[in-house]
C-alpha cells in the first residue's frame, strides 16, 4: 500500500468502486452479487483465469475487452450457465433475454454449438455425470438464492 492510496480490495466494492471511476454507463442485466458467486464457481474451472472486472463487464455486455476464453472440453457447462442466467434476467422485454443469450453467446463464439448443445448438461446429470450433477445443483443453488 502507497502513501495516502487505498489498500487494493479484491471485492465487489473494489469492482463498484472501478465502474463508477470509470463511468460505467451500460445497462446491467446480471448484479454483482450473482456474477460474483458465478465468477467464484466458474473462473479457472469453466473459463480461463480471469478478473471479477472482466467477467461481470463481458457478462453485462458493456465490454469486450478482456474476452473471456472458454476452458476445453467446457463448452457445454458454458452454455447450460448462459442458458440459466438468460432465464434469470430481469426484463422489462421479452426480448432482452434473447438479445443477451445471442450477444454472449455469439461473443464467446458458441452460438451454432448452443443451438445443438444447450440441454446437455440436463442429459448428463440424468445419466449420471459427476461433474454435470456438481455444477447443475452448485448453480441452481445460486440462481435459487438470487
Amino acid at each position: 500500500q502507497e502513501k495516502n492510496e487505498p489498500q487494493k480490495q479484491l471485492s465487489k466494492e473494489f469492482v463498484r468502486q472501478w465502474l463508477i471511476a470509470n463511468d460505467f454507463q451500460g445497462k446491467e442485466y446480471l448484479n454483482m452479487g450473482i456474477i460474483y458467486k458465478i465468477f467464484k464457481l466458474c473462473n479457472n474451472k469453466y473459463f480461463e483465469s480471469t478478473t471479477s472486472e472482466i467477467f461481470y463487464n463481458y457478462l453485462n455486455l458493456s465490454t469486450k475487452k478482456g474476452d473471456l476464453k472458454i476452458r476445453k472440453s467446457k463448452k457445454i457447462y458454458v452454455c447450460h450457465l448462459i442458458k440459466k442466467l438468460a432465464e434469470k434476467i430481469d426484463l422489462n422485454d421479452l426480448n432482452d433475454e434473447n438479445e443477451w443469450r445471442d450477444e454472449i453467446l455469439n461473443n464467446l463464439g458458441l452460438m451454432d454449438y448452443f443451438n445443438k448443445k444447450s440441454n446437455q448438461v440436463e442429459y448428463n446429470k440424468k445419466k449420471g455425470g459427476s461433474e454435470a450433477i456438481l455444477f447443475f445443483d452448485e448453480l441452481s443453488e445460486i440462481l435459487k438464492n438470487e
